[in-house]
């Protein structure tokens, strides 16, 4: 290794100094552009968030607005639904008391008919007596028939009764 000169050492201490008071304004002005970037940034990012909050309340009014409008003329067309319903429901009424006529006449059919049923039943059985009737006269007529018959003559005269 060279032995540097006396000279020399002290040039590299100087420039090491200078270059060390250089290195710390520099240091000083980034530390002081830093803060003041700092606070200026801080202070457009205020303004930028009012800015922004004011944006925000004109879209909140706006978007008030047009929700009271929208449920204003959604009301109004439940109104008009409502209406319509109303007019539903006295036709379903009308429908209903018809249903109760009809229901009413059904009802008179099925007393005529169970009238009827009884008629008939009565008549049934009437013609069930008189077909055993029928049926009994029938069965003395076929034994009256299947009996053999005495003729007078074979009772050599006399009275076969």
């Amino acid at each position: 290794m060279e032995v540097q000169t006396l000279q020399q050492q002290m040039w590299f201490v100087t420039i090491k100094s200078w270059l060390k008071t250089i290195m710390d304004f520099v240091s000083f002005f980034i530390k002081i552009g830093g803060i003041i970037g700092f606070v200026v940034s801080m202070i457009s990012l205020v303004l930028y968030a009012s800015r922004i909050n004011h944006e925000i309340n004109i879209m909140n009014v706006n978007i008030k607005k047009e929700i009271n409008s929208g449920f204003e003329r959604i009301e109004a067309k439940f109104d008009h639904v409502d209406k319509r319903f109303d007019h539903i429901d006295r036709k379903f009424e009308l429908a209903d008391d018809r249903f109760n006529i009809i229901d009413r006449k059904f009802e008179l059919v099925d007393k005529r008919f169970n009238q009827i049923d009884s008629e008939n039943s009565i008549i049934n059985k009437e013609i069930s007596h008189m077909s055993n009737e029928i049926s009994n006269l029938s069965n003395k007529i076929d034994k009256i028939d299947n009996e053999e018959r005495i003729s007078p003559k074979a009772t050599n005269n006399k009275r076969w009764w």
